[in-house]
């Protein structure tokens, strides 16, 4: 409808004016067979006919039609099918109806501009909301080859270095740039860019995940609902991928068939981060020799949180808790069931 009152706006007024008069005709064309003069009659169907006809056209559409069906209100009164009147109540009749469908034309009027002005500003607002997804893809596209050229930097130092430790460290921080990237590839979403489904991010994560795990290790997933604000989502996004690669790297060696767990849940008002492996168990080699306590002491912090580790022959449980301090919401839906194989 408001694309139609839209376009007859932009007819020429010759055509509107044209479309006015033919709009009344056909009515009179319509009540005019029927010789009716009960209560409203002719006038009801004269004031639907100059109501659409403003709502369509404007205001001088609109008073051409009632202009128009004024004067041809007098065939439905004595004598019947002339425009001659001759009691004075039948021109009073005619006069309120003509004052009546000029208030009609005046708000169906007002309905049309409100509804086109509505329409355009509509339209402006979904261009501007497609400049800004624009805008944002190409911003992602920027922030990711940036994180590739970073990464192919820390890699050739990497190779250029004789001291193993300085290798080592490289090969640390390329792997963490690459872990950064894919988690702002999960997050880059332009519906909303400050709130997080945290099952199908964990879903998201974990099978990137699972994709690097060898054969013989089976990881699965499970995870409840909630809203999670963006730098919370990257959080343990690194705290997922660095738990669960040392696992891969350490906990099943030789070529030892394993099963790694990764879980999220609320109790009460914290929130838990649980993963469990059923390997050889935490050791100096795993953690001792690199930056992997300490940042995973430092995220966990910066969650206002704590990490723990409970080890032993038959396997490893790290947990992560912190508080939600109304930084998230109830579960939204049932926890997701873990994908196993």
């Amino acid at each position: 409808m408001v694309s139609a009152i839209r376009a007859t706006s932009r007819w020429p007024v010759p055509i509107q004016l044209i479309c006015a008069v033919a709009f009344t005709l056909s009515c009179l064309a319509i009540q005019l067979p029927i010789e009716s003069r009960s209560l409203g009659d002719p006038f009801a169907v004269f004031l639907a006919c100059v109501f659409m006809t403003a709502l369509l056209f404007g205001r001088l559409a609109g008073a051409t039609g009632v202009a128009l069906s004024s004067v041809l209100s007098a065939l439905f009164f004595e004598p019947h099918g002339t425009l001659q009147l001759f009691r004075m109540l039948d021109l009073l009749q005619i006069q309120i109806y003509a004052g009546l469908a000029i208030a009609s034309v005046l708000l169906a009027d007002q309905i049309r501009r409100t509804l086109i002005a509505q329409s355009e500003r509509n339209e402006t607002l979904s261009a501007e909301d497609k400049r800004k997804a624009l805008r944002l893809r190409e911003v992602a596209h920027r922030v990711a080859n940036n994180f590739s050229s970073l990464d192919a930097l820390m890699r050739l130092r990497a190779k250029g270095s004789s001291d193993p430790k300085m290798v080592f460290a490289f090969e640390q921080a390329s792997e963490l740039i690459h872990v950064v990237a894919r988690l702002s590839n999960r997050l880059n979403n332009p519906d909303d860019c400050s709130r997080v489904d945290s099952r199908v991010f964990m879903r998201d994560v974990c099978e990137d995940l699972k994709a690097c795990a060898p054969s013989t290790t089976v990881l699965d997933y499970s995870a409840e609902g909630h809203e999670l604000p963006l730098n919370i989502a990257v959080i343990l996004g690194l705290i997922i991928n660095e738990l669960v690669t040392n696992v891969l790297k350490y906990a099943f060696p030789d070529g030892r068939p394993g099963h790694l767990q990764v879980r999220f849940s609320r109790r009460g008002n914290t929130l838990v981060l649980a993963v469990e492996d059923d390997g050889v168990g935490m050791n100096e080699t795993v953690y001792g020799g690199g930056i992997g306590l300490p940042l995973l002491n430092g995220l966990a912090r910066s969650l206002d949180g704590t990490i723990e580790f409970r080890s032993s022959a038959v396997g490893t449980v790290a947990s992560v808790r912190f508080p939600t301090k109304d930084r998230q919401v109830e579960t939204t839906a049932e926890p997701i069931a873990p994908y196993l194989h």
